[in-house]
């Protein structure tokens, strides 16, 4: 009797064991099909890339520009749209004046003209002040603005 139970918890340790060895090649096993499929995917689409930057470069520039841009005018017809023209056109100009303020900063101190960064400035944040608080939004308000 000392011995069937023995015997019983040998096999048990052995199944467990096993079992734990089992689970561990398993794992092993879905994370280098993983990296296989993730090696396939990215040489199937790199490759070709790659031979089409080495060959022509300049259509190569062209076309990823042109990728770019149809994502970009794509992603700005979807926030114009959410946002309503109106709210565009307003955090656009508000972009606009910071940008456009900050360029002429660093212009005038560039060309050593530093006294005439202090009217950028200033003026960059009246316009921004403008934009920002003196055109309402229309109702259709977005939550991450500009």
């Amino acid at each position: 009797m000392a011995e069937a139970f023995f015997f019983d918890k040998l096999k048990n340790m052995i199944a467990k064991i096993v079992k734990g060895y089992k689970n561990l090649f398993l794992s092993a096993a879905k994370m280098i099909g993983l990296l296989v499929v993730c090696a396939a995917t990215g040489t199937v689409f790199v490759l070709p890339l790659w031979k089409f930057a080495m060959t022509a470069p300049e259509a190569y520039s062209v076309v990823v520009l042109i990728i770019l841009a149809a994502a970009f005018i794509f992603w700005m017809v979807k926030k114009v749209r959410a946002a309503g023209a109106r709210n565009s056109l307003r955090n656009f100009l508000r972009l606009l004046a910071v940008a456009v303020g900050f360029a002429a900063c660093v212009a005038a101190v560039l060309s050593g003209n530093r006294i005439l960064a202090i009217p950028a400035l200033i003026l960059a944040v009246i316009l921004y002040g403008v934009f920002s608080f003196g055109i309402k939004a229309s109702k259709k308000e977005v939550k991450d603005e500009a």
